[in-house]
Formats: structure tokens, sequence, C-alpha cells
């Protein structure tokens, strides 16, 4: 018995003591209910939305995942319908949604909070569905996660 558990020990501390591998690592989001939004990392990007065409808001970068901790809209003169997505560099595929269909309405700014992620290599993009012009704050941490 002694001899199994000096052989196990010694397999646990060979494994551990294994150097990391250089050239195969891969990058994650951090693991589910990690929260990012209350770091000091925070940044924001500001915007003026005047057109129903795909803005890019953030732009991905390398092996990066981007944290949206927060949204913050003005009011748009007409009733107006945005959408938040992600997509690829230049926002011309939508890859999904983070928020499909918000309604601006003409009388109060909006506020969303939350911790949605948008996938590695992916920009942030914004759409109105009317060309009437309205400003969004967007509030995010863009970082990845790289394990061995």
């Amino acid at each position: 018995m002694r001899r199994h558990l000096a052989l196990a020990f010694a397999l646990i501390v060979a494994a551990f003591a294994l150097p990391p591998r250089a050239s195969s690592a891969q990058v994650f989001p951090l693991p589910y209910g990690t929260q990012v939004c209350d770091t000091n990392q925070e940044q924001q990007v500001a915007l003026t939305i005047s057109t129903t065409t795909l803005v890019q808001a953030i732009a991905p970068v390398a092996n990066q995942a981007i944290y949206v901790c927060g949204i913050y809209t003005s009011t748009a003169p007409t009733l107006t319908n945005v959408n938040v997505e992600y997509g690829n560099a230049n926002c011309a595929t939508v890859n999904g949604y983070l928020l499909n269909s918000w309604r601006l309405g003409t009388a109060a700014s909006i506020f969303y909070a939350g911790q949605q992620v948008v996938p590695v290599g992916n920009a942030l993009c914004v759409v109105s569905s009317v060309a009437s012009a309205f400003s969004i704050t967007i509030v995010y941490v863009q970082m990845g996660v790289v394990l061995p």
C-alpha cells in the first residue's frame, strides 16, 4: 500500500513539474461567473449613430473577448429600435446579438447593466432601425485568458 501511495505521489509531483507548453496555448473567455466589470480595466466608447447601417463600436483584438459592462443611450428624436450585435472586424457579417430590437423612446435615457460576453475575435457593432441620431456609450473590458 505504501508503495502505491509513494508512486501516486511521485506521479502527481512529476505532472506539476512539467514545463508549460509554450507553442500550444489556447485562448478562452473567462470561466462562467467571473466578474471583470468591477475591475479597474473598464474602458468606454461613445458614439453618435445616425444611420441604419452597422457601425463598429469596438474593434476585435486578437485572442481577446469583449465583456460589456453597461450601455447608456440618449433619447432619440423618433422611436428607434437598436441592435447591439457582434460580428467580423468590419461588422459585415453578424455572428450574434447582445440586444435585439432594443426600443429607444423619445423621453428618457436607457441604462443596461450586465456582463455580456462577445466571443473572442468578434467586433461589437450597433445598428438603428431609423436614421435618427442618438448617442450610445458602451462600458466594457477587453481581455483574454491564456491557458496552457
